[in-house]
């Protein structure tokens, strides 16, 4: 008996749309405007999306040069310290420490200076 009900509700349901005298050429109108709208929003979307991966790949060659600059300035650091290290060893007078401390902060702000 519910199975019936159900076919007679979509049997009414589809009288009901025939009744309404719907002009197809109308609905399919509005579906081409749709359509096209949805056209219009894939191509956005994608155009979007490839101006995205653009710009993530920019941003990766820029971080891999700060990576590579960073390493760099480094083994540079770590050169410095050493030289600073052998010379603290050495007992070499205060001045010529003081002047070696100078130099490599000189030299940092240098690089710092090239890198940004």
């Amino acid at each position: 008996n519910a199975e019936y009900m159900g076919m007679t509700r979509n049997r009414s349901a589809d009288n009901s749309f025939h009744s309404r005298n719907f002009d197809p050429y109308e609905v399919e109108r509005e579906n081409d405007t749709q359509g096209e709208e949805l056209r219009d929003k894939v191509a956005t979307l994608k155009s979007l999306t490839i101006e995205i991966g653009n710009e993530v790949r920019e941003h990766n060659k820029l971080l891999d040069s700060l990576g590579d600059s960073f390493e760099r300035s480094g083994g540079i650091l770590g050169a410095t310290m050493n030289k600073l290290g052998i010379v603290a060893k050495k007992g070499y007078r205060q001045s010529n420490i003081c002047c070696l401390i100078v130099f490599s902060f000189f030299v940092l702000i240098v690089l710092w200076w090239a890198i940004f």
